[in-house]
């Protein structure tokens, strides 16, 4: 049997056929049993998890929290100017290096501590200032 493991689904093939001596009626339940024997340690394990929520009302923000639909450990105002959240994708902290534009060590420690991350966008580029700067002049107005 071979198997392909995504939490929180497996997909597992058999690498043989079941015997044929077997009946159909019965192979159902081989087929459970081994689906079980894979996927009852993945959700056993000790594996930390985490579900990103985008924001409907603010671009580039996003909530992270343990479980799938559980906001009960975020503060109402937070959620107030989240708006309502749309789910991102579900993603295993343990074995990751990184994260886009979050620190991994960051995102642990405060869904541990707090129970939810926010992600805010990161701040927007002053393509003026970078560019005075660049060619040395002041950027300040009264200096002008």
């Amino acid at each position: 049997m071979a198997c392909l493991t995504s939490w929180p689904y497996s997909i597992c093939y058999l690498s043989s056929p079941i015997r044929s001596d077997i009946p159909k009626s019965r192979r159902h339940v081989i087929v459970s049993i081994i689906l079980r024997q894979v996927t009852i340690p993945l959700i056993q394990s000790k594996s930390m998890f985490c579900v990103i929520y985008r924001s409907s009302k603010r671009d580039q923000t996003y909530l992270y929290v343990e479980k799938k639909d559980d906001f009960s450990r975020v503060p109402e105002a937070l959620m107030k100017g989240f708006g309502q959240p749309q789910l991102a994708m579900m993603l295993p902290l343990d074995g990751r290096k990184k994260l886009v534009n979050a620190e991994l060590e960051k995102v642990k420690q405060a869904l541990s501590e707090q129970g939810y991350y926010l992600q805010l966008p990161p701040p927007p580029e002053d393509l003026l200032k970078q560019h005075l700067s660049s060619v040395g002049q002041n950027t300040s107005p009264a200096d002008r």
